[in-house]
């Protein structure tokens, strides 16, 4: 870059300096308040301190990414309230970063929020199947005390029949002792 030198630079000349437009420019100098030199005619003039601000001004939007209320908040003596634009740009990935981990987790619990909905009345609709055929049940079928009373009248009836057949066989016994020997044996003659 150039030496700048103490005297008064024309638009073009800083423009070509700093490597923007004479329009830029002129809406740099209007846009953050560079107090520029006017010739009779009414054409602006650049001092070295205009030049080096301008410079100064060029390499915070072009190298370090400032934005326009960036700098023109530095020109104002605010500079400290700002961040540069690196951990500016940090800081606002990160709030992206953390505004997407709270969006999908917003979708999530509000997918949860319909599943549980959807459960809750799936519930409902079971539990009256449930209470009709626990109706059913108890209108068909008989009470757990009359099966047991059915299986008590069954087992005593059993016995009843053991005891019976018991008896009666003592009975046969007694009127053809020889009616237990098989035919082999009551053909041959034979005991048992």
């Amino acid at each position: 870059m150039e030496q700048i030198q103490e005297r008064l630079y024309k638009p073009n000349e800083v423009a070509k300096m700093i490597d923007i437009s004479t329009d830029l420019l002129r809406k740099w100098s209007d846009e953050f308040n560079i107090q520029v030199e006017t010739t009779d005619g009414g054409h602006r003039r650049y001092t070295k301190e205009n030049c080096e601000i301008l410079i100064s001004i060029s390499k915070k939007i072009k190298e370090q990414n400032w934005s326009w209320d960036q700098v023109r908040s530095w020109r104002n003596g605010e500079h400290d309230s700002f961040s540069s634009f690196e951990e500016k740009s940090n800081t606002e990935k990160k709030l992206e970063e953390l505004l997407e981990y709270a969006r999908i987790q917003k979708e999530r619990a509000d997918q949860q929020e319909q599943f549980n909905l959807a459960l809750i009345q799936q519930l409902k609709v079971m539990e009256g199947r449930y209470n009709e055929l626990n109706t059913y049940v108890q209108k068909r079928l008989p009470n757990r005390e009359d099966f047991l009373e059915r299986d008590r009248q069954l087992i005593e009836l059993r016995e009843q029949n053991k005891v019976e057949k018991e008896r009666m066989d003592e009975l046969r016994k007694e009127e053809d002792p020889q009616r237990d020997r098989s035919w082999f044996h009551k053909m041959f003659g034979l005991n048992k």
